[in-house]
């Protein structure tokens, strides 16, 4: 689009405009469609697919009114997904059963999925059932001798 005002403006300055056309308000309606980013119905359906992978579902008109704001398009809305799901496996937002997600109008007014994120560490090694059975025993042990007063 703006590619096109770029082009609109040369013909004004230049004198090349069509008998009965006039630029300055093509320009101005070309500008303001340039501003309004993504149409609101477009919108409202991008809103629907951030808001169903955002795991933390409280004050969604928040997150709709900074969603409309940064106005996203497809290729946006991509990326914010993917850096949805690299935050979803992030420490602060797995501890303490997810108490640390923001809300996502803070989120989103953060441009958190500019973030270069938590890079979490592929677990290697296997996991040995045989020492966890151990010590999940040996606690609960601890806790029916605490129980039973000895």
């Amino acid at each position: 689009m703006k590619d096109i005002i770029a082009g609109l403006t040369e013909l004004r300055d230049t004198g090349k405009i069509p008998d009965g056309l006039d630029l300055d308000l093509v320009i101005k309606i070309v500008a303001q469609y340039c501003r309004k980013g993504t149409p609101k119905k477009s919108l409202d359906v991008l809103f629907d697919r951030f808001w169903s992978v955002y795991p933390r579902k409280v004050a969604k008109a928040d997150a709709k009114k900074a969603f409309c704001k940064i106005s996203p398009d497809e290729d946006l809305l991509q990326k914010m997904i993917k850096a949805l799901e690299r935050d979803k496996r992030s420490s602060q937002w797995v501890k303490d059963n997810g108490q640390f997600i923001p809300y996502a109008s803070t989120w989103l007014n953060g441009r958190r999925w500019e973030d270069e994120g938590e890079t979490v560490p592929e677990r290697r090694g296997s996991f040995d059932t045989d020492v966890f059975f151990e010590i999940a025993l040996r606690r609960s042990q601890e806790k029916m001798k605490n129980y039973a007063g000895g």
